[in-house]
C-alpha cells in the first residue's frame, strides 16, 4: 500500500535534481474543465520570412496559411519552431510574424527551431511570445481539453536534453492520459530534404514506453504522416503516429527516399494540419491554401 507514496517520493526528487519547477510542476493536473468538449488545433512549422519579403512569389506564404487558420478559428496553435527566419531576430518577428500568426499569439503554444538560436539564447523568440513560451530551455506540458500536450526542445545540440528526458519521463508518470501528444521541431522520421534528425532519438523512448499517441514536426517543408512506429525504428501497433507539418510559409522541399511507415507525402502547395482532438481518439486534415482543400484526412483511436 506504500508504493505510491515511495513513488511520490522519486518523482519529487527528480523535480528538484532537475530544476522541473521551471517547465511546468509535477504534482498531477486535472483534465481541462469540459474535457468531454472536443478540441481542435492547428500545427504548421517553418513559418515567417525574413522581411522585406514579397508576397508576389510562390514562397513567403505565411500571410496565406495565417488566413487558413483564421477560417476555421481552433481551440489552440501549435507552431512546430522555425517560426520565423532567418535568425529569430525579435525585430522580424515584430515585422513578419506578427502581422500574419501574431493574430493568434495568445492561444499559441510554440516550440523552439534551429533558426531561433540564430540569436544569442534564441531571445527573440522569447522576448516576442513572452509567457506563451514559458521559460528557457524551452520544454514544458499542458492540457487541452482531456489531452496531456508536452512542447519538447528538439535542438539538443543547444540543451541539455538528457534533463528533458528526466523532466519528461517524471511528468509522463504524474500525469498520466488516455491520449497525449508531443510536438517538436526536429523529425525522427522524415523522408523530406533533411530527413530523420538522430539528436531527437532520447526523447522518443519514454513517449513510446508512456504510450503517447501522437507526435508532430517541423523541419523539412513538407508535408508526410506515418504509420505507428516505435522508438526502435519500425512499425508497431501500439507505436506513435507521427506528422511533418513544415509548409507554414517559408518555402517548399522535395522529397528524398521514401522512408519505411510513410503513408502519405505531399510538398506541391503550402498548407496546415488540422486536428481534433477527443476523448478517446483523434482525426486529422491537412488542408492548402487553395481555398482549404483537403490533402489528406483520417482518424484513430488512442493507444
Amino acid at each position: 500500500m506504500k508504493r505510491p507514496c515511495i513513488m511520490t517520493a522519486f518523482l519529487l526528487c527528480l523535480a528538484v535534481l532537475h530544476g522541473v519547477p521551471a517547465h511546468g510542476s509535477l504534482s498531477p493536473e486535472p483534465p481541462t474543465a469540459g474535457a468531454a468538449k472536443r478540441v481542435t488545433i492547428a500545427a504548421a512549422g517553418d513559418i515567417a520570412c525574413k522581411p522585406p519579403y514579397s508576397t508576389t512569389t510562390r514562397t513567403c506564404q505565411h500571410r496565406a496559411t495565417a488566413r487558413l487558420i483564421a477560417k476555421r478559428n481552433p481551440t489552440a496553435v501549435l507552431t512546430l519552431g522555425d517560426q520565423q527566419y532567418e535568425v529569430g531576430a525579435l525585430s522580424a518577428f515584430n515585422a513578419s510574424y506578427d502581422p500574419s500568426w501574431g493574430l493568434f499569439k495568445t492561444k499559441t503554444n510554440p516550440v523552439l527551431g534551429n533558426h531561433e538560436y540564430g540569436t544569442s539564447q534564441a531571445s527573440g523568440y522569447f522576448s516576442y511570445f513572452g509567457t506563451r513560451a514559458r521559460r528557457a530551455p524551452g520544454y514544458y506540458a499542458y492540457n487541452l481539453g482531456s489531452w496531456r500536450l508536452y512542447a519538447l526542445n528538439s535542438n539538443c545540440d543547444r540543451i541539455d536534453c538528457a534533463a528533458q528526458v528526466d523532466w519528461l519521463r517524471a511528468d509522463l508518470a504524474t500525469n498520466p492520459r488516455r491520449c497525449s501528444l508531443a510536438y517538436m521541431h526536429h523529425p525522427k522520421y522524415s523522408s523530406g530534404h533533411h530527413g530523420g534528425i538522430t539528436m531527437v532519438a532520447p526523447l522518443w523512448p519514454p513517449l513510446d514506453k508512456a504510450g503517447v499517441d501522437v507526435i508532430l514536426q517541423g523541419h523539412d517543408h513538407s508535408y508526410e504522416r506515418f504509420g505507428r512506429m516505435s522508438a526502435a525504428g519500425g512499425p508497431s501497433p501500439n507505436g506513435i503516429r507521427s506528422f511533418v507539418s513544415g509548409l507554414g510559409g517559408k518555402s517548399r522541399y522535395g522529397f528524398n527516399t521514401t522512408k519505411p511507415g510513410s503513408q502519405f507525402r505531399y510538398d506541391a502547395m503550402y498548407g496546415v494540419l488540422f486536428m481534433t482532438l477527443a476523448d478517446t481518439g483523434y482525426s486529422w486534415r491537412f488542408r492548402t491554401i487553395n481555398g482549404g482543400v483537403i490533402r489528406d484526412e483520417g482518424s484513430d483511436a488512442c493507444v
